[in-house]
C-alpha cells in the first residue's frame, strides 16, 4: 500500500528509521519471492515498496537538513578564500569543539564563479589615498550658457 509523505512528517527520526528497516526487510522478502517465481501481485508490490522507501528517505533527509539549518543559524556562511581548505572550530561552553561555519551542503549553491566573487562590501572598499583624491577633486558640473 502507498504511504503518503505527510504521514511521515509528524513522526520522530527513530520511528522513521524503524519503518525504513521494516520496508527494506519487506523489499528483500519480495525480491526472494521474485527469484523463486511468486505470484504477479507480489511482483507488482516491489515497485510500491521501493517508492515508499524513497519517500521515507526524502522526508527523513528533509527533516535532518531542517534541524541542521536551525542549528547553524547565525553562523558564518563560509571562510574567506585564503582560509578555504582548513577546518575551523570554536570551543563551546562545555569545551567541545563546534564548527564555526555552515556545512557545505547547507550553503547556497549558486555557481562557482558567483561563490568566488567578491562580496558587495568588498567591492565598495576604497583605499585612503583614493578616498582623499575623490574628495579633493570631485566631479565637475558644467552648464552651457544659452
Amino acid at each position: 500500500m502507498h504511504v503518503r509523505a505527510f504521514e511521515f512528517r509528524n513522526k520522530t527520526s527513530k520511528e522513521m528509521l524503524k519503518e525504513l528497516e521494516e520496508s527494506r526487510a519487506e523489499l528483500s522478502q519480495l525480491k526472494v519471492a521474485k527469484a523463486t517465481g511468486a505470484a504477479a501481485s507480489k511482483l507488482a508490490k516491489i515497485r510500491v515498496v521501493r517508492n515508499n522507501i524513497a519517500r521515507l528517505l526524502t522526508v527523513y533527509n528533509q527533516k535532518i537538513r531542517a534541524e541542521a539549518r536551525t542549528k547553524y543559524e547565525g553562523k558564518k556562511r563560509s571562510p574567506g578564500p585564503h582560509l578555504r581548505f582548513r577546518q575551523f572550530y570554536a570551543s563551546g561552553d562545555d569545551g567541545r569543539k563546534i564548527a564555526q561555519y555552515v556545512p557545505l551542503d547547507l550553503r547556497p549553491k549558486k555557481t562557482r564563479a558567483i561563490r568566488r566573487a567578491l562580496t558587495s562590501a568588498q567591492k565598495k572598499l576604497v583605499t585612503v589615498k583614493e578616498k582623499t583624491r575623490k574628495n579633493n577633486f570631485p566631479q565637475r558640473n558644467y552648464a552651457l550658457k544659452a
